[in-house]
């Protein structure tokens, strides 16, 4: 049902056993799967420590995937709307204005739940697509959402996790935004889920020294010393330092 994900499952998360049929979801996050009631009832008290960080990840990465203009985002996030999944609020109207933002670009998924909407007497006529609003970053930028991709990666969910840093990574410089560029640098330098790309891994080390000196100069509250030492120490391998770290 489900299109630009892959949502699918190899193994149960409660029993482990692997499993060539298709296995039940978390309807809250869609990141786990299962064989059935009593598997999912099982491994909830472990499961929900992270239920709503990988929903939030599952969401972050729809978001920015359909704000570039993905069809199969924005029909994902229709039907998650319409049925009330991802702790999103269950409305119709919200689905029928994701599905006409994505009918508007031509994605057929889209426009056929669109018309299914219109022809069963659901909606009266389409909605204007200009209704759904699709934010490229998830307001506001919070160590949660980094929290969030640090769980995909753990469960080597790369796709999740890059679009994740990504959304961390633009934007005003900050202490999220260097952090979030400092996680792309690993994520292809090490190559997670995508071919090793030093000069791509080296670009983005270079843009988290300057976001992370930027927020040490405005005095972010939360600013994290210890990434900014060691991202200067990184990039600046000749020793020579920013005069705003000098005395660091």
């Amino acid at each position: 049902m489900f299109s630009s994900f892959a949502f699918t499952y190899t193994h149960c998360d409660a029993c482990k056993a692997r499993s060539h049929v298709a296995l039940g979801s978390c309807s809250m996050c869609l990141s786990a799967g299962y064989c059935g009631i009593t598997c999912q009832s099982a491994a909830w008290p472990l499961h929900k420590k992270e239920c709503r960080a990988k929903g939030a990840a599952v969401l972050a990465a729809l978001h920015i995937r359909g704000s570039s203009g993905d069809g199969a985002a924005l029909a994902d996030l229709g039907i998650l709307h319409n049925r009330g999944m991802c702790r999103l609020e269950k409305s119709t109207q919200k689905a029928a204005a994701a599905w006409a933002c994505g009918a508007a670009i031509g994605h057929a998924g889209c426009s056929a739940f669109l018309s299914k909407l219109v022809s069963d007497g659901t909606i009266g006529v389409p909605p204007d697509p200009s209704a759904f609003v699709v934010c490229p970053v998830p307001k506001p930028k919070t160590i949660a959402l980094l929290d969030a991709g640090q769980a995909c990666l753990d469960a080597e969910d790369y796709e999740r996790a890059l679009s994740i840093y990504e959304s961390c990574a633009v934007g005003p410089p900050c202490v999220v935004t260097a952090r979030g560029l400092a996680e792309l640098s690993s994520i292809y330098r090490l190559g997670m889920g995508v071919p090793v790309d030093v000069a791509r891994a080296a670009a983005y080390t270079r843009a988290a020294v300057d976001a992370a000196v930027a927020a040490h100069v405005k005095g972010e509250a939360d600013a994290d010393w210890y990434l900014c030492h060691n991202l200067v120490e990184l990039a600046y391998d000749d020793g020579a330092r920013p005069p705003c770290l000098a005395s660091g």
